[in-house]
């Protein structure tokens, strides 16, 4: 499995998290369940070490209808479909100006997501990691007490329930 998948939220629930539509940058590629960033005003994929936006949920066109349901006369570049870790949108290089293909993005902080990260272990609960992509968790590196994801459930050693820890929106974030 790659990429992130809901699994609901941390104050308990299923309920729909909270979303916003974004334009995506000029040639950035976007995968359903990745993790996202605003750079220079419009979507790009999350790197190690930068503050999130949120999670990628889905791909819509400018008029919010889902890439897989809209007229390939909507969009440009290329289109991939799949689930989360598959399917992609590459954006042309004029995307935000022409087509405005758009990330479905969940910013809601408590969402809680399940992915993928090897050398997980039960003690290391709580504790926080980066991506080595947008689509991976990477492994806790020892002693690190500050990241952009964390462990919040425990599954198996290659399995885990994760929630970004510091968001581009929070009120005192410097991006």
């Amino acid at each position: 499995m790659a990429g992130f998948i809901y699994k609901g939220q941390l104050k308990g629930g299923q309920q729909s998290p909270g979303t916003m539509n974004l334009i995506i940058a000029n040639s950035a590629t976007i995968y359903k369940g990745s993790a996202v960033m605003m750079s220079s005003g419009y979507v790009a994929a999350g790197t190690a070490g930068n503050k999130l936006i949120g999670i990628c949920i889905g791909l819509v066109n400018k008029d919010g209808i889902d890439l897989d349901s809209a007229n390939s006369n909507s969009y440009d570049g290329t289109y991939t479909p799949g689930e989360a870790g598959v399917g992609n949108y590459a954006a042309a290089s004029d995307n935000v100006t022409d087509k405005q293909i758009k990330a479905v993005v969940v910013v809601d902080k408590d969402a809680l997501w399940e992915s993928a990260c090897t050398g997980l272990a039960a003690a290391g609960l709580f504790g926080f990691h980066n991506l080595t992509d947008s689509i991976t968790v990477a492994a806790q590196a020892a002693g690190e007490v500050a990241a952009q994801l964390q462990l919040v459930a425990f599954e198996s050693a290659t399995l885990g329930t994760f929630r970004i820890v510091e968001s581009q929106l929070d009120p005192y974030s410097v991006s």
